[in-house]
């Protein structure tokens, strides 16, 4: 694998990077005024985009001197050390220019690089997207952004902290990521968001983002269902899920699909470096009314201890082992029909379970 090196002004290698564990890179840049002593402040963002400086003066003079300031953006993974004792992922912050594939959960090693003043920053512009482009970073369309639906009751109700704290600063400061912000207030409401979000959800947004748990992933999915558009958007714009439920079922399916660890960073991580995974939907009749589902469909004690341990769920995780006990004790008894359709259409006998 192609590392990026970073070396002294001896040529030394002071650090290896790997670039697929970048998930942004800009440039700050201040601009000296000679006549007035004060700084204008600008970036170079993601997209590698020209310079774009905003000045309340008319005229910037051309023998302005320039600092300018390169931001590397990562997220390695830990590396697991052994003792005789006890093993525990070492995180190592900083320089370091031994590069040791790690294998522990990823964390925040950002890198600064300070940059010779010049007049052009042009050569400058050209190693942003260099960098992106070895890193594989997509480029973002800067007329949409990303649709964020937060559920802040989920799971012990920290959706909105997560966002605050991880998820915001990683997708809009560090990727260069616009959002769109909507928050959820009942049952059934990310459904009626979505359904009503308009005829140009296509050219608004580029992904759909959920904060929750699998709950408000499946009221998207029911909304999109209800939309005459909906093949055109799910072709178009991916949708991701950030678990901060009870269980995190998807979440965590997609973080070991991606060899990850799962984490709420390791999740930004992934949407942050745009990687995308195909699944199956599957469609469910009951009744007079139809079910679209991503991950399971349940019936009986499953479906049980899933929706009736809702008033344990101050306990987190814990609820689902505490209500399968209970209902195991209750031995409730369910009463069903299995009926299924023969593979060839000839065999009607159905096939011993032993």
């Amino acid at each position: 694998r192609n590392l990026l090196k970073i070396v002294d002004d001896e040529n030394v290698i002071v650090h290896l990077i790997d670039p697929l564990d970048v998930i942004g890179v800009d440039v700050e840049v201040k601009l000296m005024q000679d006549f007035d002593n004060s700084d204008i402040c600008s970036k170079v963002g993601n997209e590698g985009a020209s310079l774009r400086v905003e000045n309340d003066n008319d005229l910037i003079p051309v023998d302005n001197q320039a600092k300018a300031i390169l931001n590397l953006h990562t997220y390695p993974k830990s590396t697991k050390v052994t003792s005789f004792f006890c093993s525990k992922h070492k995180v190592i912050k900083g320089p370091c220019p031994d590069y040791k594939p790690g294998t522990g959960p990823r964390f925040a090693n950002p890198f600064s690089f300070p940059v010779a003043p010049a007049h052009d920053f042009e050569a400058l512009n050209d190693l942003v997207q260099a960098i992106r482009d070895v890193a594989q970073l997509k480029k973002h369309d800067p007329k949409k952004s990303y649709l964020v639906l937060i559920n802040p009751n989920s799971g012990t109700k920290k959706a909105e902290k997560h966002w605050k704290s991880i998820s915001q600063p990683m997708l809009e400061k560090e990727a260069g990521i616009s959002t769109t912000v909507r928050r959820t207030s009942f049952s059934g409401h990310a459904t009626e968001l979505i359904r009503d979000e308009g005829l140009n959800l296509i050219e608004k947004y580029a992904a759909i983002i959920c904060l929750g748990g699998d709950g408000i992933l499946f009221e998207i999915l029911q909304g999109l269902k209800q939309r005459h558009d909906f093949d055109r958007i799910l072709e178009h714009i991916p949708v991701g899920i950030l678990g901060c439920g009870t269980s995190n079922g998807l979440a965590k399916s997609i973080t070991f699909h991606g060899k990850e660890n799962h984490s709420l960073l390791e999740s930004t991580f992934l949407i942050a470096r745009g990687q995308t995974l195909n699944t199956d939907i599957s469609r469910y009749e009951v009744s007079t009314k139809v079910y679209y589902s991503f991950l399971t469909f349940s019936w009986a004690m499953i479906a049980d201890v899933d929706i009736d341990s809702e008033v344990l769920r101050c306990l987190g995780s814990a609820r689902i082992d505490i209500w399968a006990a209970l209902c195991g004790l209750r031995m409730r008894r369910y009463k069903g029909r299995l009926s299924y359709l023969p593979l060839d259409g000839t065999n009607r006998q159905m096939p011993s379970l032993d």
